[in-house]
């Protein structure tokens, strides 16, 4: 009995391991933010020509305030926010891996901003939104 018992709990294990590495795997073999955006159909989402800013991010959902760290003080705020309540609102994927794009341009008496977020397993659009802020 006791060595069945081990038996099946080092059978466990081995299998526990396996499904872990596998998704460590899978997950490895996605293109990076970068490579998605170049075979990204444009229709869905581009950068602004001329941007001053564009980020292109692979984060799970619970990272994703972190991306706004890449941007300025007046940009980083609004978006750290938005992405916080975005994580919030989908606490139940948290680990889900998704693609984040930002775009900025300063056009001298404005700057825009847009950004997107991709499912990485759907390749669907969870979020996108857009503005704009007068330059000061």
């Amino acid at each position: 009995m006791n060595r069945t018992l081990k038996t099946m709990l080092m059978m466990f294990v081995v299998l526990l391991f396996i499904g872990t590495s596998s998704f460590a795997i899978a997950e490895s073999l996605k293109p990076s933010a970068a490579d998605y955006y170049t075979n990204l159909d444009k229709k869905i989402y581009s950068d602004f020509n001329n941007a001053d800013v564009n980020v292109k991010e692979y984060v799970q959902i619970k990272d994703l305030e972190s991306v706004a760290g890449k941007l300025d003080l007046t940009e980083k705020g609004r978006y750290q926010r938005t992405f916080r309540e975005f994580a919030r609102k989908n606490s139940k994927k948290s680990d889900q891996y998704v693609y984040v794009f930002i775009s900025m341009k300063d056009e001298g008496s404005s700057k825009h901003s847009k950004y997107t977020i991709i499912d990485s397993e759907t390749n669907k659009v969870l979020v996108e939104g857009n503005g704009w802020s007068a330059a000061k």
